[in-house]
């Protein structure tokens, strides 16, 4: 049985990154696809998990064994004659029920057969041994999830184009299936014979059955842990997604917290967890402060450790409370209960509830205060247990309500954002400190210093993520989340003239300044000396009179537009249509261009490839690709496929200018590749940001054919190539992009 366990366990988790990859060039690239796949995933477990435990309540062993190979066969049939790649590649979408969608018609039974195959086996595990506790079958379960989460951005994705590694997975589901129902055969056998016919026999003594309250303690823990998985990837996924290295690493650390716990209670010390807790929250509450100044190795750090104290803490409590071996599939399904309600909360509630990402502001107190709570609910601990859960209940409901509804004016908060860190830790360190010298007192008595110190501490953690909360939100003058992130309207004063920026995330896209004399310069990454700028200098020289014709993909504020003459054409694709409407209600760039200004909304490699199909080339001058989501790149934008069809949308001479600034990506060699790939000549840009035109540091990558006079009369501006550029060259496909050769090895600063 290990052997069908781990498989599928395997599988299962496989494929969520396969799915992701295969997902997000029907998604724009957006990080909110992946979470939603998480969302799907976590709810074809819990089905998988009462699928198991409806079987085993009410058949006979026997038909629970045949009832399960019967849907064995049905998911292999599906999946030969609707393979992943084939039923992920439809039509995309904007919304969380679109990937649900597209998801459930190409992997939902295949997933489900995978979910149920644990504890479905675990529980005939149960009853053939007699009553042994399959516990460490969950532990072995989780293990060989945590080693395919681990090996697809290490092993399989550099090594296997996404084709092959869905045919692969297809192959190795029929391996499992087969381990499978060579199991239910065995179940069959030992029915036969006259040995546990009955699955509602209790083997080994069941124990008294579970209450309410205890079923309702497991579903909160587990929802506890899931919701912080989610938030620390939507947090994460402000600087970089479209990689699984950063899907992986969160959702790795959350199952390791469930191996090392299910392998043996004596991995949980509580003593120990809470005082990991009392450090790692305090540091995760100081990158969440410092912000886009935190590097994204260091938010890596920060928020992973975060994640894997509070789910240390959840799932060490769900094993100290975990039931007789005859209810093990109630436990798994209230386990599986709870990751869908953390993962409804972060995909569906929060976004619609609150202006910025605070799910994970939420989920760090609901991480730290629940597993403490139902520590103190033990009544060798402190009898008092569950009247102080209560009251943190109502504390982490004011908490929620007050940053989605009443969130504190910032500018009383200003200036105090840098002093939190040190106040928290402080005082979590103390309360952790207490609490470990409340599990050294033999008697189990509740001390002066327990009573004062460990709730202060409860308490200064929602009180602190609440001034972050301000800090975040000042000098916001509209902010707004979609399905592909959070956009933020700021103003402030700049050179003592007033300035709009459009931030996604952390990162501004853009900027105007709020004064007629200086409302049409191209300023942010757009300035003359910018890549883009020489590049349009030199266009409208060579057109003289002519019209031109400009093609952007990512609208910002239209800060191009600037650009335009009377006669020309910019064209812009933008994948969000918040963008849209903010870059017209807040920026002018669009209202005041004298050029006419054609506004194409969705995805830009879709769309231009719908307009390809329809015989509509656009014969672009010059085509800009700046669509950057937060710090992140849709990598379908910067692929191989992707150049090609620019290309075709170009003019006989026109120019294809990528901007490619990143603080963690060295895109530069990327643009390299792809140039050679395509034979074209390429020349790299870097312009330094110039406080007083408003310009940021800036570069950009401007493609053309070898004999484009772009080369000879802008010759002089254009700085030179690495050295070693040809040695970290690299090109992306739809099939193959590994994200390794291309970090910068120093992280960001």
């Amino acid at each position: 049985m290990a052997l069908a366990i781990s498989l599928g366990a395997f599988l299962l988790f496989v494929v969520q990154p396969i799915s992701g990859r295969l997902l997000l060039p029907r998604f724009g690239g957006a990080a909110g696809a992946w979470v939603a796949c998480l969302l799907f995933f976590q709810a074809t477990v819990l089905v998988g998990y009462w699928y198991a435990d409806l079987v085993c309540r009410r058949l006979p062993l026997a038909a629970q064994a045949r009832t399960h190979i019967a849907l064995l066969g049905a998911a292999t049939l599906l999946l030969v004659m609707r393979p992943p790649a084939a039923g992920i590649a439809g039509p995309g979408g904007d919304s969380v029920a679109d990937v649900v969608r597209l998801l459930a018609t190409s992997v939902g039974v295949p997933g489900l057969v995978l979910a149920a195959g644990s504890p479905l086996l675990q529980r005939w595990f149960v009853v053939e041994s007699g009553g042994q506790p399959p516990y460490r079958l969950f532990a072995v379960s989780n293990a060989a999830s945590l080693a395919g989460l681990v090996a697809y951005p290490f092993v399989i994705e550099p090594a296997i184009g996404l084709k092959h590694q869905a045919a692969a997975w297809t192959w190795l589901f029929g391996a499992f299936a087969a381990a499978t129902a060579w199991n239910a055969a065995a179940v069959i056998r030992h029915a036969q014979v006259g040995r546990g016919t009955r699955d509602t026999a209790e083997p080994g003594g069941g124990g008294a059955s579970p209450g309410a309250g205890e079923r309702f303690t497991w579903a909160a823990l587990a929802a506890a842990g899931s919701s912080l998985l989610l938030a620390t990837t939507n947090q994460l996924s402000l600087d970089i997604s479209g990689f699984p290295f950063v899907w992986v690493v969160p959702l790795a650390l959350y199952l390791l917290t469930f191996i090392v716990c299910f392998d043996h209670s004596r991995w949980y010390q509580r003593r120990v967890v809470f005082t990991a807790l009392a450090v790692a929250v305090p540091l995760a509450v100081g990158v969440l402060v410092a912000g886009n100044r935190a590097s994204f190795w260091l938010q890596l750090v920060a928020y992973g450790a975060a994640l894997a104290a509070c789910c240390m803490a959840c799932h060490g409590e769900l094993v100290r409370r975990k039931p007789a071996p005859a209810f093990v599939t109630s436990f798994y399904l209230a386990i599986a209960s709870g990751g869908l309600i953390g993962g409804l909360f972060v995909t569906l509630i929060a976004p619609l509830a609150f202006r910025g990402f605070w799910e994970l502001h939420v989920s760090l107190v609901a991480g730290c205060t629940l597993p403490a709570m139902a520590a103190l609910d033990d009544r060798r601990v402190v009898p008092t247990g569950r009247a102080l859960l209560v009251a943190y209940a109502a504390v982490l409901t004011a908490l929620v309500l007050l940053a989605a509804i009443v969130a504190p004016d910032p500018r009383l908060w200003q200036g105090h954002g840098k002093y939190l860190a040190a106040v928290v830790a402080a005082l979590l360190v103390a309360g952790a400190g207490v609490f470990g010298d409340l599990q050294r007192n033999r008697r189990g008595e509740a001390s002066r210093w327990y009573r004062v110190a460990l709730p202060a501490a409860l308490l200064a953690l929602p009180v602190a993520l609440l001034l972050q909360i301000a800090d975040f939100s000042r000098d916001t003058l509209h902010g707004r989340r979609s399905f592909y992130g959070l956009i933020r309207v700021m103003e402030w004063r700049s050179q003592d003239v007033p300035e709009r920026s459009l931030v996604h995330g952390y990162i501004s896209h853009g900027k105007q300044y709020v004064d007629p004399r200086f409302e049409d310069w191209p300023t942010a990454y757009y300035g003359t000396e910018s890549g883009v700028g020489v590049a349009l200098r030199h266009l409208t020289q060579r057109a003289g009179n002519r019209p031109v014709r400009i093609g952007v993909v990512g609208l910002g504020v239209g800060t191009l537009a600037t650009y335009g003459r009377p006669g020309d054409t910019v064209r812009f694709y933008e994948l969000d249509p918040a963008v849209a409407e903010v870059a017209g209600a807040y920026f002018s760039f669009l209202a005041q261009s004298p050029a006419e200004i054609q506004l194409v909304i969705g995805d830009a490699r879709l769309r231009m490839e719908e307009e390809r199909s329809l015989g509509e080339l656009q014969r672009f001058d010059l085509l800009a690709v700046d669509a950057f989501l937060g710090d992140a790149i849709p990598v379908h934008l910067l692929t191989a496929e992707a150049i090609a069809l620019y290309r075709e949308h170009l003019a006989g001479q026109g120019l294809l200018a990528l901007h490619l600034s990143s603080r963690l990506l060295d895109l530069p060699a990327l643009a390299h590749g792809l140039a050679a790939r395509h034979g074209l000549r390429a020349v790299l840009v870097h312009s330094p940001g110039r406080a007083e035109l408003g310009t940021f540091d800036a570069t950009w990558v401007i493609l053309a054919g070898p004999d484009n006079p772009f080369f000879a009369t802008a010759g002089t501006a254009l700085s030179r190539w690495p050295e070693d550029i040809e040695r970290r060259s690299t090109v992306w496909t739809d099939d193959h992009a590994s994200l390794w050769r291309l970090f910068r090895r120093r992280g960001a600063g």
